[in-house]
């Protein structure tokens, strides 16, 4: 799995994938499944097919798997808070996208929902990757993950995804490492 390979250990507590649409967040998210995990697809991208692409066990991870795919933002509520009283039994739990509801939503309801939701995933008995949609910043050429300060806080590592380069944002140990990639029909692979 690349984001283990980047960072040079097993994930830990929150980690945040972000970068602009077909960058690879999908596709990290779908390697780093493996038995008893769990998912939540907000944007109806959980692909039975590109997982058994990916994973030459996909069938059994599929037996195993505890899928939601919630449809606005009180799903989702509810989606993280039965996923997070799963987690002891799983071996990740899985949000792609954490943010997909947040644009259409009040700004105070999602800002307060995130910070729940949050709460609640540091709370996880098992690692956490969340994906995070981006606002682009057109005129500055650069692009900021939806979710901003909350997600930066409560995130052990934060990695972008940016034109085939992933770049580690924040870690204890390994901020600024950069991994070049492709993505093919075997996943995220090094350049």
């Amino acid at each position: 799995m690349f984001i283990t390979e980047l960072t040079e250990e097993q994930l830990q507590g929150i980690t945040l994938l972000y970068g602009t649409a077909a960058s690879g967040k999908t596709t990290a998210c779908l390697e780093a499944l493996s038995a008893r995990s769990i998912y939540i697809s907000t944007n109806k991208n959980f692909n039975l097919e590109r997982l058994r692409k990916l994973k030459p066990d996909a069938d059994e991870i599929i037996r195993q798997l505890v899928l939601f795919e919630p449809k606005d933002l009180t799903e989702m509520e509810k989606a993280v808070t039965a996923a997070t009283k799963l987690s002891s039994m799983a071996t990740i739990l899985v949000v792609d996208s954490i943010a997909t509801f947040f644009r259409t939503a009040e700004r105070k309801t999602a800002n307060l929902a995130l910070h729940r939701m949050l709460k609640l995933l540091e709370e996880a008995k098992c690692p956490v990757l969340l994906t995070s949609e981006v606002y682009d910043y057109l005129r500055e050429s650069r692009h900021e993950f939806v979710g901003g300060d909350m997600l930066r806080v409560a995130s052990r590592t934060i990695i972008e995804l940016k034109e085939g380069t992933a770049t580690v944002k924040k870690h204890p140990l390994h901020t600024g490492r950069i991994w070049n990639y492709r993505i093919t029909d075997k996943g995220l692979e090094k350049n």
